[in-house]
């Protein structure tokens, strides 16, 4: 969400999953995030801090010796049920695609909608790679997934809780 508030209520909710993957799957940490890709400075720069948060927390695992454990780390984006578009973001001076052409020039609209899903999931693991390498000179391995596609499913698949990457990290034992 854009609105701090509602964010924040958002992070709440989030966090009372997150724990609950983290005790029942057997994940070192499980740390709620929204994307906020559409958000004004201020936010963004906090999901800054966020990013580096979730950096520093491999780094420590890593330097601690848990490097080789890091086999089974997977990362999945998703696209809100909205109709992708062409038009800029407020706040934005381009579309943010790592394509030459929008959608890699996709057009078919569920197509489109799959591509913001699986490239959110993309550069996010890529960013993380690129950071945990440079902090540790570990070559971290993420699989990346299939994104979930809810273009279509009406306005109730609408908004941040369908527009999000989920990390998972289940260290090997």
């Amino acid at each position: 969400p854009i609105d701090p508030e509602d964010n924040k209520k958002q992070l709440q909710l989030m966090s009372n999953i997150a724990s609950h993957v983290k005790t029942r799957g057997g994940f070192y940490d499980a740390i709620p995030m929204s994307l906020q890709d559409d958000a004004a400075p201020k936010i963004r720069e906090e999901n800054i801090r966020q990013f580096r948060k979730i950096v520093e927390t491999f780094k420590e695992y890593i330097n601690a010796g848990g490097g080789d454990k890091l086999t089974n780390v997977t990362i999945k984006g998703s696209a809100d049920s909205g109709t992708p578009t062409l038009k800029v973001p407020s706040g934005y001076s381009k579309l943010d695609h790592p394509s030459a052409k929008p959608y890699n020039g996709k057009t078919d609209p569920k197509e489109m909608n799959q591509y913001l899903a699986d490239m959110r999931a993309n550069q996010y693991a890529q960013a993380l790679i690129k950071s945990i390498k440079e902090s540790t000179g570990f070559d971290l391995k993420i699989n990346v997934l299939k994104g979930n596609n809810f273009y279509g499913q009406g306005e109730s698949k609408r908004g941040e809780e369908f527009r999000k990457i989920i990390l998972k990290v289940v260290p090997f034992s």
